[in-house]
C-alpha cells in the first residue's frame, strides 16, 4: 500500500513541476525573490536579466527586474530600474503592476511627489471594483498626509502622460 502513496506523491510532483514549465516568469521570479531574501540583490536582477533573454516579452519578469534593480540600489529608483518598470507597461498599458511598483520603488526612496503622481494616474484610469483599488486609495492617502496639507488650487505637478515634473 505504501508503494501506491509513493507513486500518488510522485505524479504530483512531475504534475506540479510540468504545470509550473508552462508559467515562465514563475520560475525566474522565485529563484530571483530567493536571492533577494538572502541579501544577494545583484543575482536576484541578474536572474530576471537572463529570464528576460528567454521571455522578453513578460510584464512579470520585467517588474520583477525593476523591483530587483530598486532593492539593488538600496531602495531608490535608478534610471534602469525605471527602464524596467516603463519596458513592463509599454508590454501591457493596461497592467496595473508597472506603476504600482514604480511608484512604490520612489516612495521608498524618498520622491513622495513622484510616487503620488504615478498612483494618483493608476487611481484615475482604475475600475471602482479593481481589487487593487483599496490598497491603492490606502498608500496614497499616506502619502498625501505626509507631504502634508497643500494650497488651494495646489495640484500634483504631473504632465499629460502622468510622468511627475
Amino acid at each position: 500500500m505504501i508503494w501506491l502513496w509513493v507513486i500518488l506523491s510522485a505524479a504530483v510532483t512531475i504534475g506540479g513541476i510540468l504545470w509550473l514549465g508552462k508559467l515562465p516568469a514563475a520560475q525566474w521570479l522565485g529563484m530571483s525573490d530567493g536571492f533577494a531574501r538572502t541579501g544577494k540583490t545583484e543575482l536576484a536582477a541578474k536572474t530576471l536579466e537572463k529570464g528576460l533573454e528567454k521571455y522578453p516579452d513578460n510584464v512579470d519578469l520585467w517588474v520583477g527586474l525593476g523591483n530587483a534593480l530598486a532593492s539593488h540600489g538600496g531602495g531608490m529608483m535608478s534610471p534602469a530600474a525605471a527602464l524596467a518598470f516603463d519596458e513592463a507597461a509599454k508590454r501591457d498599458p493596461s497592467h496595473p503592476a508597472p506603476p504600482f511598483f514604480a511608484g512604490l520603488a520612489l516612495a521608498q526612496g524618498g520622491d513622495l511627489k513622484g510616487a503620488e503622481a504615478v498612483w494618483s494616474e493608476l487611481l484615475a484610469r482604475s475600475p471602482a471594483d479593481a481589487p487593487w483599488r483599496p490598497d491603492l486609495e490606502m498608500r496614497l492617502a499616506q502619502i498625501r498626509q505626509a507631504l502634508g496639507p497643500r494650497l488651494p488650487g495646489e495640484a500634483a505637478d504631473v504632465s499629460p502622460g502622468g510622468v511627475p515634473n
